[in-house]
């Protein structure tokens, strides 16, 4: 190849270095909150709102709760007035956790993040949300359009609708510390026949052949031109 493409090409992958240190690295070490496990995603059409009553139970069941849950997620309306207590039951095979909401600890139609306690292997969950106060609240659910895998009951009646309810892990941490997890919640959908640790060789062969296959192509593109006198 000629000098001019031999520059580009190198100019190319200089580039891509940079962009790669500035760009790619603090955005797999910068920490976040990670989700360990969503049984009932929030609605992306319209608000729904399923009423809170003082003595009742609205319970999620077959929630999932896995071993990285370390805090619960939702969110409550109280009409614009003064927030309640509320009272989230965690009750599954080997696990029971129960966790006092204050009312001074949230807003009205704020997202309320509470701790619980992680369990010591993945299981189903009954999540029960309480209203401690005779004052009227609400929780945030899904359309019956988006409902998950998932069901919700008011005091043992079934509704046809579903609280939002997120798991995330206790403390915020970056992509690249949960990169073995990632893979192995990726090789969930291998085909049986080959193994999960191909994963690993794969993302190296990616992250290494994308950027050289660009830095090729950039650099037989100004070779081609350069023979054609462009």
């Amino acid at each position: 190849m000629r000098r001019r493409a031999l520059l580009g090409g190198g100019a190319c992958a200089l580039v891509l270095l940079v962009a790669a240190v500035a760009i790619g690295l603090p955005y797999l070490t910068k920490e976040r909150d990670y989700p360990a496990s969503i049984p009932q995603p929030p609605s992306v059409v319209s608000v729904v709102l399923v009423g809170l009553n003082h003595g009742h139970a609205l319970c999620l069941h077959n929630a999932v709760m896995d071993t990285h849950s370390g805090r619960a997620l939702f969110q409550v309306e109280t009409y614009g007035k003064p927030t309640v207590p509320l009272r989230l039951s965690l009750s599954g095979q080997g696990y029971d956790a129960t966790v006092n909401v204050p009312a001074s600890s949230y807003k009205d139609e704020g997202i309320i993040n509470v701790p619980v306690p992680a369990p010591r292997r993945d299981v189903f969950v009954r999540a029960c949300f309480m209203n401690l106060s005779k004052r009227p609240a609400a929780m945030f659910a899904t359309t019956s359009a988006e409902l998950a895998p998932v069901k919700t009951t008011d005091n043992g009646q079934l509704l046809g609708t579903n609280t939002w309810l997120a798991f995330y892990e206790a403390k915020r941490t970056s992509i690249a510390h949960r990169l073995p997890t990632i893979i192995t919640r990726m090789s969930v959908f291998r085909p049986p026949f080959i193994g999960g640790w191909l994963l690993w060789p794969l993302g190296v062969l990616f992250a290494l052949a994308v950027p050289a296959a660009i830095v090729l192509a950039f650099t037989r593109a100004l070779s081609e031109d350069e023979e054609r006198g462009l």
